[in-house]
């Protein structure tokens, strides 16, 4: 509800920050958490990590079963402790029932994901910057259909979230 919104954005017990590739949802859970004072817990570097440590590689379909309830379960314990800045793909459908936390989609047109990956990654050697951002995305959908039955429409669905920011004007420093 209107009400129930507008008592978590002037007081959430966390935050939760999801987006596609390169929308700045990172930057925004970062800003955020400073703002706030609260930490942050960024979803994908538990996952980069554990992948490291188990030496998968690409070979995501390891990254199942007990491997992907740990990682559900940090998340959703990190969501559900206040103080906390959480990003991550997941964390919209975590949060999606708990009021007191503040949801936000990061969104950005296609544009301006191609030009951020290419400030952030470099070029790809073949220059086909399309290509190797939806290289990601499929990437990203393996794992999480894998690991956790989830497709990326389900965690970029903006009914999940309570405020949908657009990027696409604005400037990491931002």
């Amino acid at each position: 509800s209107i009400t129930q919104i507008h008592r978590c954005i002037a007081h959430p017990t966390s935050i939760v920050v999801n987006g596609d590739i390169c929308t700045g949802s990172y930057s925004l859970a970062t800003a955020l958490a400073k703002a706030m004072n609260m930490k942050v817990f960024d979803v994908g570097q538990l996952i980069r990590r554990a992948t490291r440590m188990l030496n998968y590689g690409d070979q995501w379909e390891g990254l199942v079963g007990d491997w992907a309830k740990g990682i559900w379960n940090k998340t959703v314990k990190r969501i559900n402790t206040p103080g906390h800045v959480v990003e991550g793909r997941l964390v919209g459908i975590q949060a999606k029932d708990n009021a007191s936390v503040l949801k936000i989609l990061c969104v950005a047109n296609e544009e301006v994901i191609f030009e951020r990956h290419v400030n952030r990654r470099g070029p790809p050697v073949d220059n086909d910057v399309a290509k190797a951002v939806n290289d990601r995305r499929e990437r990203d959908t393996r794992i999480l259909e894998l690991g956790w039955g989830k497709s990326r429409v389900d965690l970029l669905n903006p009914e999940l979230y309570d405020i949908v920011v657009d990027t696409s004007l604005t400037e990491t420093h931002d």
